[in-house]
């Protein structure tokens, strides 16, 4: 015995409709509208499959190529393959610099508002990992002089202090500050 159809008049309280969620006046719902997304289907489906084989995966956008590590090709030549394994290097040793500056310098969310602005907030950002490096590297070219300015006169007053301890003079006591 089938069960009773549901009215379709009658709304549904767990899964509520697309257009109760999503405003139709706003818009990006306009332009979604207006872009021909048969076009897309057309150019994007030949890269990917329905039949359970995988997908080739799509490794050149415009001009740009995208290499992923992943076992050697044996067409590339030895250069090659350290030059590739070179960039890979340099690639993982960048991702985790991003990571601090979006942490460390407010670059997570971008306070201004444009396109324009947000470049301007990568470039503040950058600019403060810049100067932060620029500094840690003056405190170590000036701590070792002031290190050694400092090392000289502790010696020094060492000295001196042992002097005053050798001749016995009663009338030094050093004030004790709380």
């Amino acid at each position: 015995m089938k069960g009773e159809l549901p009215n379709p008049k009658q709304g549904n309280i767990f899964q509520p409709n697309l257009h109760q969620i999503v405003n139709p006046a706003h818009e990006l719902v306009l332009l979604a509208q207006k872009i021909n997304w048969q076009y897309f289907e057309r150019e994007f489906t030949p890269l990917y499959s329905n039949t359970g084989k995988p997908s080739k995966p799509i490794r050149k956008i415009g001009n740009t190529n995208i290499f992923i590590p992943g076992p050697k090709n044996k067409n590339q030549s030895v250069y090659e393959q350290r030059k590739l394994r070179a960039m890979f290097r340099r690639r993982a040793s960048i991702e985790p610099i991003i990571g601090h500056v979006k942490s460390d310098h407010r670059m997570e969310r971008s306070f201004y508002k444009g396109l324009t602005s947000d470049r301007m907030n990568v470039l503040l950002a950058c600019a403060a990992w810049n100067l932060k490096k620029f500094m840690k590297k003056l405190v170590k070219a000036f701590s070792l002089p002031f290190l050694a300015i400092l090392l000289s006169l502790e010696d020094s007053l060492q000295r001196l202090f042992y002097g005053y301890r050798k001749a016995n003079l009663s009338f030094f006591i050093p004030l004790n500050y709380k």
